[in-house]
């Protein structure tokens, strides 16, 4: 079953199950949702009006139109869009390049073709969520060389025609025109400028991908293409949690339920760790196992008193290591008492004859 829920507020969403049993906390389960505020964007083209329906279709952009000759590089919006027009200053925020009749610095153009295709798309991030268009054909696009600064998005049989920079600020160069009477108005057109405004400022647009996990250990695969340096983890409440990185995944532990986000050049994702622990099989107890309350006579007994018992024993040990050794020893004393007590008896006799 299928539930699709629109909405641009932050806050969370619950849905719980009306079932009677006896596990109660795993009858509902929540997903905190991100807010979806508006980002601005200042546009320089000189086509406005063809521009215009692209932009406003998505109700999330606050779009100011400016001309080339007003550029300045850091224009006060969240990013730029830059038609057919490349400035002397590459801009100090976020940017969007549309066919520019210039490359950016460290992008070098490998050729320029008169007709080609579109053939894959850079599966290895989430940015390209939706994009599966294949054979799409274009008009005089630029292949881009492969450069360490830059990633390949969107490629075709002579190489990437749509690349993102891995520097910062983040910049997206499209090598063709997406308003071209041929994909004006294609699925694609929309698609691949949602999925660029949501790479080059991600604080703006907020997570591209947000799911429901369980607390404990998390193990979440690494993109392909995803490297660790800027790889940030981060709670709701600002924290850094501590994970590790092995066999391709991050590895991290959390035992309360919180939100992460995970952000990095080719991700930005959000977990909400709210989802119920579910039992993998049900423990049923062996067949002669006594089940059921003890009977009353088993709980009125009273505790045996032990320690009478235990004074008799001993007594009885001390008389009957008298019998065998002390009886004896008392009997081997009395010959020499009687001695004794004979000699004191003799000795005043013995002082009266000498007198």
């Amino acid at each position: 079953m299928t539930y699709r829920f629109v909405t641009s507020t932050a806050g969370s969403l619950t849905a719980k199950l009306d079932a009677q049993d006896s596990l109660p906390e795993d009858n509902r389960v929540s997903l905190e949702l991100p807010g979806g505020g508006a980002v601005a964007v200042t546009a320089y083209s000189q086509r406005p009006e063809v521009l215009r329906p692209l932009l406003q279709s998505n109700s999330r952009l606050r779009v100011r139109f400016e001309l080339p000759s007003q550029y300045v590089p850091n224009a006060s919006a969240d990013l730029v869009i830059l038609d057919s027009f490349a400035p002397r200053q590459t801009p100090g925020i976020p940017s969007i390049w549309l066919n520019p009749p210039e490359l950016p610095p460290h992008l070098l153009a490998k050729a320029v073709l008169d007709k080609t295709s579109i053939t894959g798309w850079n599966n290895d991030s989430l940015i390209s969520s939706g994009l599966h268009s294949r054979e799409q054909e274009l008009t005089h696009a630029t292949v881009f060389e492969d450069s360490p600064d830059y990633l390949p998005f969107a490629k075709t049989a002579e190489g990437p025609t749509v690349v993102l920079g891995r520097g910062q600020p983040r910049s997206a160069i499209i090598g063709f025109d997406p308003l071209q009477p041929k994909l004006r108005f294609t699925v694609l057109t929309p698609l691949l400028f949602a999925n660029l405004i949501q790479w080059v400022a991600p604080d703006s647009s907020g997570p591209s991908d947000v799911r429901a996990e369980q607390v404990g250990a998390l193990t979440i695969p690494l993109m392909p293409a995803e490297t660790t340096d800027d790889l940030k983890v981060r709670t709701s409440d600002g924290a850094a949690p501590p994970f590790t990185i092995s066999e391709k995944s991050i590895q991290l532990f959390e035992d309360k339920p919180t939100t992460l986000r995970l952000r990095s050049g080719t991700r930005d994702q959000l977990l909400s760790l709210t989802l119920p622990n579910v039992g993998e099989r049900t423990w049923e107890f062996p067949k002669t196992v006594k089940v059921g309350l003890p009977s009353p006579g088993l709980l009125s007994r009273q505790p045996l008193d032990l320690w009478k018992w235990l004074a008799l024993s001993g007594a009885l040990g001390l008389l009957g290591e008298w019998y065998l050794f002390g009886r004896s020893r008392s009997s081997a004393m009395r010959p020499a008492l009687r001695v004794r007590a004979t000699e004191e008896q003799d000795e005043p006799q013995h002082a009266m004859v000498g007198r």
